[in-house]
């Protein structure tokens, strides 16, 4: 039990070492977890929820990288054809540290045999703070949905970011997307399976 205790706490200290001198950058490789610019520090989210639809009308639905409403942000201008990787997107959204345009650049598009997808993009690139003193340095984000059965889909939904202080509250934001998707799912018939609410893991 002793050596237990002392061991854990020399455990930390050789991570945060490690962290500190050999992580990889971070990039479009998904090495989590990796080093971020001066300035700014690693975090990451994953949420996990069920949908209760069919997968193909999740998919339908909301699975166009151009298709922005759902998520609560203004889409502002396009680049190139949606669901194309390389494609762009610029959106008007906000943050604990104001309004801003960011531009997304889809580096992952494909669809799987279940009727599922995975989306992946990343900010194209960096934002400084208004007021100075910080910046949004990146992030990438991985939307996924995949079929649990005939009436039901799971959404996994994750990401890391290099960020000053904690600007968005990416699991709220989340929660807030999925309610939004569940009731356009509600209006149209949809919804005829079990909803799991979200499930956040975090850290920073």
């Amino acid at each position: 039990m002793k050596s237990s205790t002392l061991l854990f706490p020399l455990a930390i200290l050789f991570s945060a070492w490690a962290q500190a001198n050999y992580l990889p950058e971070c990039s479009n490789t998904d090495v989590e977890p990796c080093a971020c610019p001066n300035g700014t520090e690693f975090q990451d989210s994953h949420t996990y929820a069920v949908v209760g639809t069919n997968v193909e009308n999740f998919k339908r639905l909301f699975s166009d990288f151009y298709n922005v409403g759902w998520l609560s942000a203004n889409l502002t201008a396009t680049n190139g054809p949606d669901n194309h990787v390389g494609s762009k997107r610029t959106i008007e959204s906000g943050s604990a540290v104001g309004v801003y345009e960011f531009i997304e650049e889809l580096i992952e598009f494909a669809t799987y045999p279940d009727g599922g997808f995975v989306q992946r993009f990343t900010l194209a690139k960096p934002i400084e703070y208004q007021s100075g003193n910080g910046s949004f340095a990146g992030y990438w984000v991985t939307l996924e949905a995949r079929y649990l059965t005939d009436v039901e889909t799971t959404i996994l939904w994750g990401a890391y970011a290099c960020f000053t202080g904690h600007p968005l509250a990416l699991s709220t934001f989340r929660a807030g997307a999925l309610a939004g998707a569940e009731a356009t799912l509600q209006q149209k018939g949809l919804l005829t399976g079990i909803n799991v609410a979200p499930v956040s893991l975090q850290s920073f």
